[in-house]
């Protein structure tokens, strides 16, 4: 029987093959598209993009200082809610897939279980500030993003997100003291 784990790897890799089907035969017509066209085309298959599932360990194990905070037991935070901010924005992750050439099945599975499912825990307000900077026009690279954005990421054990969202003082004030801002 196979495991959780194995089951939604097999669901991602059927999306993703769906997806890479979609992607060459649409690949013409994207590129004889003008600006606005390939915009529109960018943006859905960003959107099939968002719609496969994520992987289990997508999760990079990080997470912003101020969201860390906002779960300490003292701050004014009643009920802190956590964003998953993806490292690549799907816009330009589809820019990206639709402009490879040498793009195979193998290659969009790579990307995604690599490179665009891959997410970090942010404020939702700190959402709202990185996507000004992930723009597919401006967008560099995803530190950039962080540092324009004002947000610090730290590495934190999986083990210890629990504790952190069930808001124990002990386990936040170890990561709070090694990250002083």
């Amino acid at each position: 029987m196979a495991s959780k784990k194995e089951k939604r790897n097999i669901k991602i890799d059927e999306r993703c093959d769906a997806l890479y089907n979609v992607i060459t035969s649409i690949s013409d017509i994207y590129h004889d598209s003008n600006t606005d066209q390939k915009s529109y085309i960018e943006t859905m298959i960003g959107a099939a993009l968002w719609y496969i599932p994520k992987p289990l360990d997508a999760w990079t194990n990080h997470i912003s200082l101020k969201l860390l905070k906002a779960f300490h037991p003292k701050s004014k935070v009643e009920n802190p809610r956590i964003s998953e901010e993806h490292v690549y924005p799907r816009k330009l992750a589809a820019r990206m897939l639709l402009t490879k050439d040498d793009l195979s099945p193998e290659l969009l599975k790579e990307s995604f279980y690599n490179k665009f499912s891959r997410l970090h825990y942010i404020t939702p307000e700190e959402n709202r500030t990185a996507q000004q900077f992930q723009r597919v026009n401006i967008f560099n690279n995803p530190e950039e993003v962080y540092v324009k954005a004002g947000i610090t990421l730290i590495l934190i054990d999986p083990k210890d997100l629990s504790d952190i969202k069930n808001r124990k003082a002990f386990v936040i004030e170890k990561y709070i003291e090694t990250y002083i801002e």
